[in-house]
């Protein structure tokens, strides 16, 4: 099939489809805090245009019905991204059913009302202010002074570390990755003890079992919430911890909270920073290949 270059719909659709896979990566972008004028961010733009192009040119080669499936697939996919609902497959589903009626009916004139509506979205999109992700939070709690004489202790969690004998032989045979992981610990004063590792990789199951200093296959008995929101119940090495005298101050994700408001123990802060984040990585020494990765990773997440 060709394209309909006499009906000059070829353009309109691969604008349409193009804005429509931009839009909501401008808004992600405006979110994030992000700057839109790094090179890793021109990189994410140029590979959605692409991609959006590919489309707007596939919808000309097979003709106007299978416009009206890309757009309906489009308009879903944008719902997809806005929505925050954990089960939200049956509002996707009538989405893109009344989609597809609507775009039915307006099959002939689609490509041009969709660029029409499409570039009026994107434009509103860079100009207007959307919200900004601002979750960071410190919370203090009224505490009972800790003994000084007592010494620090500074735990870090290394999450989705497979450590160094955990790395399985067929990815480092020649041990080369493991004695570079070893030698980066123990350069920097950590102590690495043998074969301390673990194959489960569900952090929200893991530490509240280990804190709690138990193995137990009830996943829900010290830790509740849902979709990566989840929240110790209880907490019995903080609880041990607090009666020996230690103020316990604590910097986490919103992945698992380890301080929340039932919890017992000296929690004397608790600093509480969002997960799903790409400003860290702005000025950040990483190259602007990897930038790119890990932003266009986060948006497809």
């Amino acid at each position: 099939m060709k394209l309909n270059i006499q009906e000059r719909t070829w353009l309109p659709s691969v604008l349409s489809a193009t804005l429509l896979l931009l839009t909501p990566f401008i808004i992600f972008i405006k979110y994030q805090g992000y700057s839109i004028l790094r090179p890793e961010t021109f990189f994410c733009f140029a590979l959605l245009a692409v991609i959006g192009a590919a489309l707007g040119l596939f919808m000309e080669l097979l003709g106007q019905y299978t416009r009206v499936v890309v757009f309906s697939f489009l308009v879903t996919l944008q719902a997809d991204i806005q929505l925050q609902q954990t089960d939200r497959s049956l509002i996707l589903w009538i989405t893109f059913a009344v989609s597809l009626i609507a775009f039915w009916f307006f099959r002939k004139h689609l490509a041009r009302m969709g660029m029409f509506i499409d570039v009026i979205l994107f434009v509103s999109t860079i100009f207007i202010p959307t919200g900004s992700l601002d979750s960071n939070q410190l919370d203090t709690r009224q505490f009972v002074p800790g003994n000084p004489n007592l010494p620090i202790f500074l735990h870090v969690i290394l999450d989705e570390n497979i450590s160094v004998e955990g790395i399985p032989e067929q990815f480092d045979p020649d041990g080369y990755h493991a004695e570079a992981l070893r030698d980066f610990y123990l350069d920097r004063g950590f102590q690495v003890f043998g074969r301390a590792y673990s194959r489960y990789y569900n952090t929200w199951h893991t530490m509240p079992n280990l804190v709690n200093f138990h193995d137990t296959e009830n996943y829900t008995r010290y830790c509740g919430g849902v979709s990566r929101k989840f929240f110790l119940k209880r907490n019995q090495y903080f609880e041990l911890m607090s009666k020996r005298g230690y103020q316990i101050h604590v910097y986490q994700s919103d992945y698992l909270d380890y301080c929340p408001d039932n919890i017992e123990g000296n929690v004397a802060s608790c600093y509480t920073y969002e997960l799903e984040a790409i400003k860290s990585i702005e000025n950040s020494p990483i190259s602007t290949g990897s930038k790119f990765h890990m932003i266009m990773g986060m948006y497809s997440r």
